[in-house]
């Protein structure tokens, strides 16, 4: 090839001008091996300054690596492949340098992006909807069997119901066999054992107990004040799309500091459509009473509850006994 029908192509596949699908860099004409490498680094530079990095440009300059590769190879003798990588090394750690930006900033590390995404999610746990979760518990912690002597919960399997702000239902075993029930519906909060009385408390917090997020100042059950804590005391991070549901967005939360109550880290795992939150991944558990260590919920359905769903006579048979409570069960 020519040198001026060189730079015409050359040129053109800089500028994302080919027709084709070939994102190979043309053949270098012979001697210009040099100055043709260090044009691909100062457009690799530039496309760093860029504000609008695309993924073709991190292609782009792949391509032109192992183009610049094959061309090595194909010199003969290992002196002259040292002296290109002593003579062009600067340059091409650059082209690296070049690359991990490209790859940081398509991966989402433009902050603006990613407190969008995470404003999303707060906005859609605002709506008045109602999220059943099936409650994992993925780890435990290996020296928590002194701590957790008392504990009388089981939270592998549990059930937790959310209807909008204040008013949750959560289910769950105990180690005798029988459920314990908790709830709010918004005036009162209130728990039960299956085979004891009802304990009521207008401290609308008073029997989150074991709930997942519970030793934040708002817990998972109230999701607007929760995720705007997050937001606030969390360093955010975009994980990617679940390779299993490419509809799903990973956001890694990780606690900025130790005097932050709650998990170390979290990952919300969001639908993009609707922004509602299909997986929570909590890791780094409070130690409290023992037990759990990384804990997941998943949402099981959308299914709307009844109003009377969410308050206590609606489990339980109506002589039931119904006590005030004045401490935490």
């Amino acid at each position: 090839m020519k040198n001026s029908d060189f730079d015409q192509v050359f040129e053109s596949w800089l500028n994302d001008d080919c027709s084709s699908n070939d994102q190979s860099l043309p053949s270098v004409p012979k001697g210009r091996e040099g100055e043709i490498a260090e044009r691909l680094v100062v457009h690799g530079l530039l496309v760093e300054q860029s504000q609008n990095i695309e993924f073709n440009k991190e292609r782009q300059i792949r391509a032109a690596l192992d183009a610049v590769d094959r061309w090595d190879e194909s010199r003969s003798g290992e002196s002259r492949k040292l002296l290109f990588l002593n003579k062009y090394a600067p340059w091409l750690a650059a082209v690296a340098v070049c690359l991990v930006a490209l790859l940081f900033v398509s991966r989402g590390g433009g902050g603006q992006a990613l407190a969008d995404s995470f404003d999303k999610v707060i906005s859609s746990s605002e709506k008045l909807s109602q999220r059943r979760y099936a409650v994992s518990v993925l780890e435990v912690y290996l020296d928590s069997s002194n701590a957790a002597k008392g504990q009388q919960e089981d939270l592998n399997g549990a059930t937790l119901i959310v209807g909008g702000r204040d008013r949750y239902v959560f289910i769950r075993k105990l180690t005798n066999g029988y459920l314990r029930t908790s709830g709010c519906d918004g005036v009162q909060s209130w728990a039960m054992r299956e085979d004891g009385p009802v304990h009521v408390s207008s401290d609308l917090n008073r029997f989150l107990g074991s709930v997942p997020g519970h030793h934040q100042s708002a817990s998972f059950v109230n999701l607007p004040v929760f995720l705007h804590e997050v937001k606030d005391k969390y360093n955010l991070q975009v994980i990617d799309q679940d390779p299993a549901n490419g509809s799903l967005l990973g956001l890694r939360c990780e606690k900025e500091s130790v005097s932050v109550r709650g998990p170390k880290v979290m990952e919300l795992w969001v639908d993009q459509e609707s922004w509602v939150i299909r997986r929570l991944l909590l890791q780094g558990m409070p130690r409290a009473r023992g037990g759990a260590k990384a804990v997941e919920l998943n949402l099981v359905s959308e299914s709307a509850y009844s109003e009377k769903f969410f308050s206590h006579d609606h489990h339980h048979e109506p002589e039931r006994e119904v006590r005030t409570s004045k401490k935490q069960q």
